[in-house]
Order: structure tokens, then sequence, then C-alpha cells
């Protein structure tokens, strides 16, 4: 009985040094989408213990910015955490993400969310924060820019977890009144 558990080990672990030693595992691939689609002069900052390296683009496409991440600069364990940032830090774009290796070696992170996707996330209008001013007052953070031309056809419905349905009375933009 103890034989057929060393096979196994030895099955398991063989499978992680294949893994570990092939060369297309070394380039871990990040999409990074912004909703203002302002691509210009940001990076990808990436760090795991004391190894720090600033990622530039590698391309673009119409999901946002692609950069190329080589694993083998970092130390061999630990996942590699990433943030994008603006210029010399005049901008960053939080939360802290992590790639933890046993991920995929391609991943999609968007602007303002913590989760890290293994798939091309959707990127449409949504509302992205809301938050209770008072019992009456909603702010609302939306992921695309709303005209104020468009406040007439913008009608936000909330449902509650009992079900019931509400509907704005009235909107207001914040804070130049000309968009969100």
């Amino acid at each position: 009985m103890q034989k057929k558990y060393f096979y196994l080990i030895i099955i398991i672990l063989s499978g992680i040094f294949i893994r570990c030693n092939n060369p297309s595992s070394d380039i871990v691939t990040i999409h990074y989408h912004r909703y203002d689609q302002a691509y210009d002069n940001w990076t990808l900052w990436s760090w795991l213990d004391e190894t720090k390296v600033e990622l530039k683009a590698a391309g673009k496409d119409s999901f946002g910015l692609i950069f190329k991440c080589r694993v083998g600069n970092y130390p061999a364990m630990g996942a590699i955490n990433i943030l994008p940032k603006y210029k010399n830090w005049e901008n960053k774009d939080d939360p802290n993400r992590s790639w933890i290796r046993i991920m995929p070696h391609e991943i999609w992170i968007l602007e303002g969310e913590a989760k890290v996707f293994d798939y091309q996330p959707e990127t449409g209008a949504a509302i992205r924060r809301a938050f209770l001013d008072s019992p009456d007052s909603l702010t609302l953070v939306l992921s695309h820019p709303l005209e104020s031309s468009s406040l007439k056809t913008f009608k936000p419905v909330f449902v509650l977890a009992s079900g019931k349905r509400i509907t704005a009375l009235a909107l207001r933009l914040v804070p130049n009144g000309k968009t969100t």
C-alpha cells in the first residue's frame, strides 16, 4: 500500500516539475481595461518580495492595454502583485491585484476592480458602486461617462433582496453638472 502512495507522489511532483520548466509558462499576459479609454502613460507596477518591475505595454487591442510579465524575473515562490500606475505615480488604479502561480497565464483586469479574471469580462456600461447618502439619496459611480443630455433616458432601477423595485425620482450629475 505504501508503494501506491509513493508512485502517486512521484506523479504529482513530476507534473509540477514539467509545468515549471515549460518555457511557454514563463510569460503571463495581462490585459488591462480603462473605462475612459485613456491609456497614455499607464504602466503596470509589479512586485514580489524585494523584486520590483515596471512593465510597459506590449500592445493594445479592443479590450485595452496588453502587458507581458516574465515570471522568471521574480522569486520562485509567491504571488506576483500588480498595480496599474500613471506616469511617475501621479495616479494609480487601486486596488492591488495578484497573479497566483496556479492561475492561467492569461488574465484580465478592469479599472477599479479587485477581481482578476481568467476570461475577458464584459466592459459595457454598468453601475460600479452605489453609496446610500441618506434615506432618500443614493450616489452612483458609473463605468462610463454620462452626458447631461442622457439623463432623460437613464432610468436606473434598483432591486432589493426582497424583490422590491425602486425607481429614481430625480437624477443629478456631480460634480460639474456636465458628465459623471
